[in-house]
């Protein structure tokens, strides 16, 4: 074989091993003044024509995805209790899945009631898709935030982390984490006080004392085999959708275990996060 036929061999043979996975929170809850109108959305969402999404916020995607032809040729997991009108009620989950590629099991990870405060955890998805004749395991989800801190969220990435052990192939873990607790402490205050965290849910110990939420959550990760595919510093939201990165905070994560990013991106703020656009190559074997 020529050399110039051998090196289009090897070029195709990388590209078959990749994928792309949107995972973004398109802002989907709260008040009529603040939601994101789907429609503003779904001209990112096809102009990235990515193999696989994973949308967080995405409330009544059964009618919404109805109305919208463009993304038609995805297959698609939206869990039960799926409506804004299920929002912070027992079961519900706003996370939704969408595949080029088929979706071989797709199920909703329950989380254990982590606090004393009893209040509703949103569900997270978890699936399997067979890509290029491999099996990669997804894990699709939006932490909580409001009432409870930093203590319940390292518990739910934990709950997921002990999940995930079993698999042996490729695993991606992706969304909006609110990994939100700064390191200065005067904006850990105005943040706790914006959030009303709890006081027993800010207690780390003396080790973790002086450690962003982002740095403790990191070194968990790690600690399991994952890599973050973002740069740590790179801000993922903005409250009024202008650029304006309150306190610099990188909510949103793409872990990935068993396989290799080839490059990460963040578009800007059509919701009040940034999109992560991020490309996977598949392991040989």
């Amino acid at each position: 074989m020529p050399i110039y036929g051998k090196i289009m061999y090897i070029f195709l043979y990388i590209k078959m091993k990749e994928f792309s996975v949107l995972c973004w929170n398109v802002q989907g809850v709260g008040s009529k003044r603040s939601v994101l109108p789907f429609k503003r959305a779904v001209p990112v969402l096809t102009s990235q024509n990515s193999d696989i999404i994973c949308l967080q916020e995405m409330t009544d995607a059964n009618e919404k995805l109805l109305n919208t032809p463009e993304l038609n040729h995805y297959y698609k997991f939206i869990p039960k209790n799926n409506s804004l009108s299920h929002d912070h009620t027992p079961g519900f989950n706003h996370n939704v899945l969408l595949s080029k590629h088929p979706i071989l099991n797709a199920s909703e990870l329950i989380f254990p009631q982590f606090s004393s405060k009893n209040l509703p955890i949103e569900n997270a998805i978890r699936a399997e898709i067979e890509i290029h004749g491999k099996i990669v395991r997804f894990y699709v989800c939006h932490f909580v935030i409001k009432k409870m801190g930093l203590l319940t969220r390292l518990k739910q990435i934990e709950y997921i982390l002990a999940d995930a052990i079993e698999w042996q192939g490729p695993i991606i873990i992706c969304g909006d984490m609110n990994v939100a607790m700064p390191k200065n402490q005067i904006a850990r205050k105005i943040v706790k006080w914006w959030h009303s965290w709890p006081n027993e849910e800010m207690h780390l110990g003396a080790e973790h004392k002086k450690l962003s939420e982002k740095e403790i959550f990191h070194r968990k990760i790690s600690d399991h085999g994952f890599t973050e595919s973002l740069d740590l510093n790179q801000a993922t939201w903005s409250p009024l959708r202008i650029g304006l990165e309150m306190f610099k905070l990188k909510l949103d994560w793409f872990l990935v275990k068993n396989l290799q990013t080839v490059k990460a991106s963040v578009g800007g703020y059509v919701s009040d996060h940034r999109l992560i656009n991020v490309t996977c190559q598949l392991p040989e074997k």
